[in-house]
């Protein structure tokens, strides 16, 4: 086995380490997995007086007739400049996932930073 000696550096990617007991995922790890994205990952429902600043005119037809079928429509927003954020919400799910189960999963490392 390799054992890295000092970071490595690469300005396009960040490494992380994760220890799963088996080869797949218990169901708790999975019901965590839902809950995690459905908190953070899925928007939020919006009202009918936000969906008029939301929805684009092409698209007006289509959400009213899922709404009219008694669907939700989620909104929310990714900003441009979001690196940051997509680590923090991995290391979320990560920790979750560990949480859920820690029987069956180590966060080893999950830090990362370059």
């Amino acid at each position: 086995m390799k054992v890295r000696t000092d970071f490595v550096t690469n300005s396009s990617s960040s490494s992380f380490l994760l220890g799963f007991k088996g080869h797949s995922l218990t169901k708790a790890q999975k019901d965590a997995i839902v809950r995690y994205v459905e908190y953070h990952m899925l928007g939020d429902e919006a009202e009918d007086e936000d969906l008029q600043y939301l929805v684009k005119e092409s698209d007006e037809d289509e959400v009213n007739a899922l709404r009219k079928d008694g669907w939700a429509i989620n909104s929310g927003s990714v900003p441009y400049d979001c690196a940051d954020e997509y680590v923090s919400l991995l290391q979320g799910l990560w920790c979750a996932i560990e949480q859920a189960d820690p029987e069956h999963t180590k966060c080893i490392d999950i830090s990362m930073i370059d």
